[in-house]
């Protein structure tokens, strides 16, 4: 759904809560840098990340008031969310790259 939203050019902000051990087991397996799909692609933070202790009242105004007041944050996301777009591809992405498996399949 981020990376759907992300290209819905929709700001917004990743939030994710869990049992704390949970987390320490899955930070433990995983070794990524971020967790919303935007930001993986981008090896960036374009979105926020609020997870964990993180995700808190104050967060997540600070956070919400940058993309509700601030225009200069809102142009920001938009450009980064035109730049992840022409990485994927923009439209026709699936096709082409179903038309590489196909040939590449088919050699």
């Amino acid at each position: 759904a981020t990376l759907e939203t992300a290209l819905l050019k929709t700001p917004q902000i990743i939030v994710y809560q869990t049992n704390p051990i949970t987390y320490h087991i899955a930070k433990f397996l995983v070794k990524l840098n971020f967790l919303g799909l935007p930001n993986l692609i981008m090896d960036r933070e374009i979105v926020p990340e609020l997870i964990q202790q993180n995700m808190n009242g104050f967060q997540l105004k600070e956070n919400l008031s940058k993309i509700l007041f601030d225009a200069s944050k809102r142009d920001e996301i938009r450009n980064d969310y035109e730049e992840l777009a022409q990485k994927l591809g923009n439209v026709g992405a699936a096709y082409r790259t179903a038309n590489h498996i196909y040939t590449y399949l088919t050699l």
